[in-house]
């Protein structure tokens, strides 16, 4: 009988002991082990575009936390080598880069915490990226007590996929896809001095409106411009408007006749502000064009909404700016 007490109680001992150094190396493995965590997002949107955001500070901070915080935005300050982002107890050290990673170095107060951005064309999908984000934490921390630099990380990630993905963002105007409506246009076209445009412009809207008059085309009311520099002091000037009725125009009248096929592509952007800088809208266009693999056969044009077609430079004008897309 105390043999077996004895050994009851060794039994005990050995089994309180098993379990004090299975605890005990549970809670020295969920506190103290190292362990890679990776976080990744998609993004429609070409590699080496998306990698351009990871190492360039004034991208990194419309995105990363808490710069990409707005109340921040005045305060961050860079240093010479351009590197360093920095608002107030937080800073980013931008280090380790290539054509397609980045290793980013983050402080917050006395937290110091690293994570690694890298970025692969997505193999399924043409012309869209994938984002992989990885970095060292321990199963407790990641459980239970994400610091402020992996929260903000994390933030971030899902913010860069936002910020690419948001055109009026990332490419300063709102861009969609759309297809013809106005389908049959009176057309002119004319080369002048720069110094001429605006005469020239109003000028050539006038011939237009009159001519349709005159041959009942049925003006709607669609006015439509775009122009474009030939020269050091020339530029060439595309002025139409939408007309109902198709009419005939002998050889000798500088006016044609054009369609545009309806139901077919057109990328539009939305812009307001002053009329001399409008072709930032068709800039951003091209850009998103070619970030998406698009072409076109077909010049970019836009499309007043505000009233009239003589416009100053510095006059602020509603327009809808297109490029014919396939």
């Amino acid at each position: 009988m105390l043999l077996n007490e004895i050994n009851k109680m060794r039994m005990r001992n050995i089994l309180s002991a098993l379990l004090l150094l299975t605890v005990s190396s549970f809670l020295l493995y969920i506190f103290l082990v190292q362990r890679t965590v990776r976080k990744t997002v998609k993004i429609s949107l070409p590699a080496l575009k998306v990698s351009q955001q990871l190492t360039d500070p004034a991208n990194l901070v419309k995105w990363y936390m808490p710069f990409a915080n707005t109340a921040l935005q005045p305060d961050i300050q860079y240093n010479d080598n351009n590197n360093i982002i920095r608002s107030g107890n937080d800073s980013i050290e931008i280090t380790n880069q290539s054509i397609y990673s980045t290793l980013l170095k983050t402080f917050s107060g006395r937290q110091k915490k690293y994570f690694h951005f890298s970025v692969i064309p997505d193999t399924t999908r043409q012309e869209q990226a994938v984002v992989t984000m990885t970095y060292k934490t321990s199963l407790f921390k990641q459980w239970f007590n994400k610091g402020n630099l992996e929260k903000n990380a994390l933030q971030s990630l899902t913010n860069f996929k936002e910020y690419m993905e948001d055109t009026k963002r990332f490419y300063g105007f709102e861009i969609q896809p759309v297809t013809v409506t106005d389908t049959l246009f009176l057309f002119i076209a004319e080369t002048v001095a720069l110094s001429e445009k605006r005469n020239a412009t109003r000028k050539l809207f006038e011939q237009l409106i009159a001519y349709a008059e005159k041959n009942k085309a049925g003006y709607n009311g669609v006015r439509i411009f775009y122009s474009q520099k030939t020269g050091d002091d020339k530029i060439t000037l595309f002025a139409s408007i939408g007309v109902t009725n198709r009419i005939n125009i002998p050889p000798a009248d500088p006016f044609e006749q054009k369609m545009m096929p309806a139901g077919k592509n057109l990328l539009e952007a939305t812009y307001q502000g002053p009329f001399g800088e409008s072709d930032k809208a068709v800039q951003a266009l091209e850009s998103f064009k070619t970030d998406h693999n698009l072409s076109s056969m077909a010049i970019p044009f836009k499309k007043f909404l505000s009233d009239g077609y003589d416009f100053t430079d510095d006059q602020i004008v509603q327009l809808k700016v297109y490029y014919p897309i396939f």
